[in-house]
């Protein structure tokens, strides 16, 4: 059995292996702990992470590795934040999806916005 430690370094890189190369901007959903942030700006630099937290406290601890932070519920936020968002290169659900009420209706509507490349 992987120590805790070694299997989420080995997590997150195999996250950030899917990840589009030297994105301009990834939308994360939830504030985590910013690892993978700090560890795909590390390899690209030039990247800006959005992070989307509904948790007042969680969006504080976001602002350590996220160039801006959106407090919302991504449940309840409008098409204009979806539209504010639809030049990412990608959006980030780890482990953030299936906490959503509505799910499919988010990833529709983000869907409907995001460029064609993107993921």
């Amino acid at each position: 059995m992987q120590p805790a430690a070694t299997y989420a370094r080995a997590r997150m890189e195999a996250i950030a292996n899917t990840l589009p190369p030297n994105a301009r901007l990834l939308v994360q959903v939830g504030a985590g702990d910013g690892a993978l942030a700090r560890h795909y700006h590390s390899i690209y630099p030039t990247t800006s992470f959005v992070v989307v937290e509904s948790d007042p406290a969680a969006a504080r601890r976001a602002l350590r590795f996220a160039v801006r932070v959106i407090q919302v519920a991504l449940d309840q936020a409008d098409a204009s934040l979806f539209r504010h968002l639809q030049w990412a290169d990608g959006w980030l659900f780890d482990l953030t999806l299936a906490d959503l009420q509505q799910p499919a209706q988010v990833l529709a509507a983000i869907r409907a916005v995001i460029q064609y490349d993107a993921c």
